[in-house]
Parts: structure tokens; sequence; C-alpha cells
């Protein structure tokens, strides 16, 4: 019986997609509003210092004296960003472009905002605005494309990551984030040599080598994917998705007590990664350690109740041993959560 096996790949996301203030820089101070100005160019000092709370009550505090201080919201969305405080970043991004919708800077961020808030739309209209006031920033048209790319649009986020590396031909992020979305077009040839370009202008960034590797093993170069998942955990010693990904390659080679090591080693790393138990019980069950292949899969399964891929293995793994009833129930609910595969078993269970 066909095992379903699991490897994962990920989208740079350009680290964070976090607003940045608009203007950092303390303002002048001029007679008449002078406290307005004090407490902004405090706020702008601790916005510095990462003390979100203080610049927030100091930005607050400039609000109130002067109503129409529209850099006092914006910096104070930025705080409110850094506190994961999109709802609230937004509203005063809101307030800054009613005083002034002239700024171009303004709309972007608040199109980061849509976005963190999975309101796609609203942030592709934003980012629009923000080109048609003026921005042509390498970032506006890379975070354009994370949004398409969220949107499953790859052919358009290509596009935008590619404006993007025009602008700026050093942006890693935007080279990774083109070949992902080369990837989900199963174009590996051009994933792999974005990449590869994205890893020689950022080489201490781990997740480009896991997503290299994922490319490479989908084109069939396994010894080159493991090459790369190496230095993925070469630069992050501590990452559960490239143990996961190396031990997917090994086991397509055939390597499976040396794939067992590393899906072993991902699940210690991160004991709630659903994937990496089932590829666990998937090579158990390759070696014939039927005892422990179960309870690899349950394991999967208790994480994640809608795995359905988790319950076919887990019923391929019980008609192993025998446990027929087990086996039925397990094909059955993988059927209802959508593996097609199941149905074909399902026969053997009237």
């Amino acid at each position: 019986m066909k095992n379903l096996f699991i490897a994962l790949f990920i989208l740079a996301l350009g680290g964070q997609l976090f607003a940045q203030p608009i203007d950092t820089a303390a303002t002048i101070i001029i007679e008449g509003n002078q406290d307005a100005e004090l407490a902004y160019n405090n706020g702008v000092k601790q916005l510095g210092q990462n003390l979100y709370d203080q610049a927030i009550a100091n930005f607050s505090q400039a609000i109130t004296i002067k109503p129409e201080f529209t850099q006092a919201y914006v910096n104070r969305a930025a705080a409110k960003t850094a506190k994961l405080d999109y709802r609230g970043a937004l509203t005063d991004y809101s307030k800054a472009i009613s005083i002034d919708n002239s700024i171009a800077d303004i709309y972007f961020s608040r199109a980061l905002m849509y976005y963190n808030l999975k309101k796609n739309d609203s942030a592709l209209l934003e980012f629009d605005v923000a080109f048609s006031k003026g921005s042509t920033k390498a970032e506006l048209f890379y975070y354009r494309g994370v949004v398409k790319f969220a949107m499953k649009k790859f052919d358009e986020s290509i596009a935008d990551f590619s404006q993007a590396i025009l602008i700026n031909p050093t942006y890693a992020y935007a080279y990774n984030d083109r070949g992902s979305a080369k990837r989900m077009l199963e174009d590996y040839k051009g994933a792999i040599i974005d990449y590869q370009n994205a890893a020689r202008l950022s080489p201490k960034l781990a997740f480009i080598y896991n997503n290299l590797g994922s490319a490479q093993r989908k084109s069939g170069d396994l010894e080159a994917a493991i090459k790369s998942y190496d230095l993925a955990i070469q630069w992050k010693a501590d990452y559960a998705l490239a143990y996961n990904n190396r031990g997917s390659a090994k086991f397509d080679l055939g390597k499976y007590e040396e794939a067992l090591i590393d899906f072993r080693k991902a699940v210690t790393i991160n004991s709630s990664y659903a994937p990496a138990h089932n590829n666990l019980g998937t090579c158990l069950m390759k070696i014939k350690k039927y005892n422990e292949v179960v309870d690899a899969y349950s394991t999967a399964i208790k994480l994640d109740s809608n795995y359905g891929v988790a319950f076919f293995n887990r019923a391929a793994a019980y008609e192993m041993v025998r446990k027929s009833v087990e086996m039925c129930m397990d094909f059955q609910k993988a059927s209802e959560l959508g593996i097609d595969a199941a149905k074909n078993y399902l026969g053997d269970c009237q």
C-alpha cells in the first residue's frame, strides 16, 4: 500500500509584514505647539528603543494637544503594529490619510495592515493607490507580490517580484519569493535559479536553502536537495522543517535509517509539528517497526484532527497489525477528509 508523504517549503514574507514609521526624526520645536512636539519627540525616541507602550502614550498625548498631527498618527500606528494591534494601526493610518491624503507611504503601510488582517482585496487596492500617489519603491511591488501569492495569483505575483528585482537587483527576499511562486507553478528550474540568486545575496538565511532543497527535490535532484538542506541546518541548527525535508529526500533515496534520524530530530525540536510525525510513521512503516508506526500517526492526528493523510497512513498501519476494525474506521475518516485513495479500500470493509 502506498503511503502519502509530506514535504514543505516556506515563503519569505520579507521577514515580517510590519509597517515602518514614515518619519522617526524629531521635529523642530516651535513656540505655540511645544507640548505636542515634545510629546511626539519623546514618542519617536521610545519607538526607536522598542518601548512601544510608552511611545503610544506619548503619541496619544501629542494627538490630544494637536488633533491634526499626521506624523503622530503614523508613528502611533507603527508602534501598534509592532504590538500586533493591526486594527488599531489601521485606524490610525486611516486617520492620517483623512488629514493628508498625499503621502504614498501611508497608503503602503495601510495596505500591509489590510494584509495582516487577511483583507487581501483591500490590500491590493491600497498598494495601487500608493503607486498612483508616486511610490515606485521595490518594497511596494514586493509586498504586493506577497499578497498576490497568498491569493494564489502566482503569475501576477511573479510579475511583481520581478519588478521589485528590477528596481533593486540585490533584493534577496524578492528572488526567494519569486522562486516560491515559480515552484507553485511547477517551474522547478526557474525556482532553483531564483533560490540560488537569493542565497548568493543573503547566504546566511536558512529558509532560502530549505526552499532551494525543496525545488531540487521536486526536480528529482535528491543529492543536491540534501546538500541544500544541510546548509539550511548549518545556519539554523533547530530548523525542524529542514530536518523533515532532508529526511524526505533521504527517504526518496531509500536511505530509511538516515531519514528516520532526521524525522526523529524534527519531532524532537518541534513536538507539535504534525507532518514530521506523519513522515516518521511512514519511515517506520518502511523499516517494519510496526509497533511504533501507529503511535507516530496517532500523534499526527492528535495534533491535527483533520489530517486526512495521517488517517490514511494509520489505516495502512492497522492493516499490517491485523486490526481491521480500526483500519476501516481510519479509511472512512480519510475518505471523508478528501483522500480519494482511501475509497479504493473501503470495499474491503463491507
